[in-house]
């Protein structure tokens, strides 16, 4: 589909992107791999000002600092894919971006891009929440804020940006005790986008469990943390499995199987449980090997 007729600007830096969305307001949007505006854009939405990001050199990074590791916005999924220092230190966002799309999403799409676009059943969304991710926002008055993920996600395509605002960076903590992880999704076919997402990971210091994260994608609005399931696991010395299936249990009661013309409310809900217990074996299985 051709597309409907718009203002471009590519600013190099973030002030000047900034500048330009405060002008242009509302019709102006941030292009960044362009992995979800361009198929919308496809669709006959009309965007009065694309301002283009990608050359905007100092939100493309990949740091570590204060037991955090830091990535910038536009560091594009192959290249989180492929940093040794992600691989070995925070492996479960490793595999949430090698399971994206295909080779060419990997290559164009953004960690940022991503997470502003807030879909509810995006990988890196449910991911970001399982690894207590904070997301780091640029404002125009030359300041950054800090905003917790389980807080930055407002709605369906909707965060906690505000008039003017990039999203910067993302920040992870690194854990300092053994872990295990794991990422399970539904799809229909490979590549596909998610239908259901649950992403896990857990702690363990050698004696008890702690901060056990248990993320869901496609069951809300948002992507969201099942707390009730977290409880029910945290603390414990040991994980049975008579506890994995309690807690898959507890996820296909306590969230809501959305109406879809793919699948049946009731196939959807069973999956919350076999993926939710699948998530949790795999993730037992590398803290205890």
């Amino acid at each position: 589909m051709i597309l409907e007729p718009f203002q471009y600007f590519s600013p190099t830096s973030i002030a000047e992107a900034q500048e330009i969305l405060l002008k242009y307001g509302d019709g102006a949007k941030i292009l960044a791999g362009g992995q979800s505006l361009i198929p919308i854009m496809k669709m006959g939405l009309e965007i009065p000002c694309i301002v283009d990001i990608k050359n905007i050199s100092e939100l493309n990074f990949v740091r570590e600092s204060n037991g955090r590791i830091e990535i910038g916005a536009l560091t594009k999924y192959n290249e989180i894919e492929d940093s040794d220092s992600i691989r070995k230190k925070m492996p479960l966002l490793s595999k949430t971006v090698s399971g994206i799309g295909h080779p060419l999403v990997r290559n164009r799409g953004t960690i940022g891009g991503s997470l502003a676009h807030c879909d509810p059943a995006a990988d890196l969304c449910v991911t970001s929440l399982a690894l207590d991710g904070t997301i780091i926002i640029a404002s125009p008055d030359g300041k950054t804020r800090s905003v917790p993920a389980d807080e930055f996600f407002k709605g369906p395509l909707t965060t906690d940006l505000q008039h003017g605002e990039i999203l910067h960076s993302v920040s992870f903590p690194l854990s300092k005790e053994k872990t295990g992880y794991d990422i399970q999704k539904l799809t229909l076919g490979h590549g596909d986008f998610p239908l259901l997402v649950v992403s896990v990971f857990l702690n363990f210091d050698g004696n008890r469990f702690y901060r056990v994260r248990i993320a869901f994608g496609g069951v809300a609005e948002t992507a969201v943390r099942s707390i009730e399931c977290e409880n029910y696991l945290e603390g414990k010395e040991t994980i049975s499995e008579q506890d994995i299936e309690k807690v898959s249990e507890m996820a296909m009661e306590l969230l809501e199987a959305p109406v879809s013309l793919e699948l049946s409310q009731e196939y959807t809900r069973h999956m919350i449980g076999v993926y939710t217990g699948r998530a949790l074996r795999n993730a037992l299985q590398l803290v205890m090997g």
